[in-house]
């Protein structure tokens, strides 16, 4: 469902670009998602435990709301707009990678062999899909390109 909403979200913004700053785009998705989630919040809130929320506990939260997600969306909406959401969209399937990379570097994490794994099948796939989109835009043979300007 998530994956179609995505889609769904891309093609729009590719026919209907928005004119706003990418922070009053970013604030109304905010404020959409709220309304959407606060009642399947309240249905499924169970009393925290105080103790686990330490000082370090609200400086993660932070960075998560902050950093990774709001920073992290502001980027992917000026690629959108640099590159065109199509292009941009590709690269969201750099985030495992990235959260794999600072896993290593930040918090010490073991490089487990599956994940290099995943980690050199996500970057061939985003090689070939480069590729694929570089053949498709470029023409194959002069006879081609002249066939082209034909028909425009």
């Amino acid at each position: 469902m998530c994956n179609k909403a995505w889609s769904g979200y891309n093609v729009a913004l590719q026919r209907f670009p928005i004119k706003a700053s990418m922070g009053s785009i970013l604030m109304a998705q905010i404020v959409i998602a709220m309304v959407i989630e606060a009642p399947l919040a309240m249905m499924f809130f169970e009393s925290p435990d105080r103790g686990a929320f330490a000082a370090s506990t609200v400086v993660h939260l932070a960075y998560l709301g902050v950093g990774a997600s709001a920073l992290a969306y502001i980027g992917w909406q000026h690629a959108a707009r640099l590159m065109g959401p199509e292009c941009a969209g590709v690269f969201s399937n750099l985030i495992p990678l990235f959260a794999l990379v600072f896993a290593v570097c930040l918090l010490n994490e073991r490089l487990q062999s599956s994940e290099l794994i995943g980690a050199v099948l996500i970057l061939v796939s985003l090689v070939v899909v480069q590729a694929r989109g570089r053949r498709q835009k470029s023409p194959a043979s002069p006879a081609t390109a002249k066939v082209l300007v034909r028909l425009r």
